[in-house]
């Protein structure tokens, strides 16, 4: 069974189109310059509606993370043991990701993490 992939939204379009070129974007306020993540059409710091998207420097820590035993759906059975990662990106925003590569033992919280993606760019694991 293949892996469910994104269905983008008007407000998350920019972001998956960015994942495609291998490129990980957060939208930042034009008003107030906070960055923000997930995508959403409203700063929540100042409740303007006028962004622009931003590159990410790609660098942020493992905030916290856990390792997912049991499948939330169907097509990630195979797939179980799986990490999942907090990342608390240098922009300030908070990015759920997944390690690749990475023993379950090694993963801890202020571990230094970079983006990757995967070969298919619009399920990409950064």
């Amino acid at each position: 069974m293949s892996l469910p992939l994104p269905q983008p939204t008007h407000d998350d379009a920019e972001f998956w189109a960015a994942a495609r070129r291998g490129e990980l974007r957060f939208q930042r306020c034009a008003a107030c310059g906070r960055f923000r993540h997930y995508p959403r059409p409203t700063c929540p710091r100042c409740l303007s509606r006028e962004f622009t998207w931003e590159r990410s420097t790609g660098r942020g820590t493992v905030y916290t993370w856990t390792v997912v035993r049991g499948p939330t759906l169907p097509a990630f059975e195979t797939k179980l043991p799986y990490n999942v990662v907090d990342v608390l990106m240098d922009e300030g925003v908070h990015f759920v990701s997944q390690v690749l590569d990475c023993l379950r033992r090694r993963c801890a919280p202020a571990c230094p993490w970079r983006p990757c993606s995967s070969p298919r760019a619009t399920r990409s694991r950064w």
